[in-house]
């Protein structure tokens, strides 16, 4: 039995490279290791640069607790389960993160204005 495609199947190609925007997050990571990088080399400034990495995992950190929150009610939706506990944990625990962000986030304010 002979069987011809009709249409001649088509590869698509194109010379045009897509370009995609790096995530949001992953360009903050840049210029922040930009920045740190800069603190320490160019003014001398490691104390400063740790105090903005250590932004960055505090951030870090509550991208994950909302992330587990997140995950525990959409659990509780599928599974009918009560995980108002947990989530109240996570809750918490990100606003513990966020008073840490602000309070480093002011330091480092202050100490930028005196540079």
């Amino acid at each position: 039995m002979n069987t011809k495609i009709s249409k001649p199947i088509q590869r698509i190609t194109s010379n045009k490279s897509f370009r995609y925007p790096l995530p949001d997050s992953l360009r903050i990571k840049d210029e922040v290791k930009l920045l740190v990088d800069m603190l320490v080399t160019n003014l001398d400034r490691k104390d400063l640069a740790e105090l903005i990495e250590e932004v960055e995992t505090l951030e870090s950190e509550k991208i994950s607790e909302f992330l587990q929150e997140t995950l525990l009610r959409r659990r509780e939706g599928l599974e009918g389960r009560d995980y108002a506990e947990p989530i109240e944990k996570h809750k918490q625990r990100g606003r513990e993160l966020t008073k840490s962000i602000v309070n480093l986030t002011a330091e480092i304010r202050a100490e930028m204005a005196e540079l």
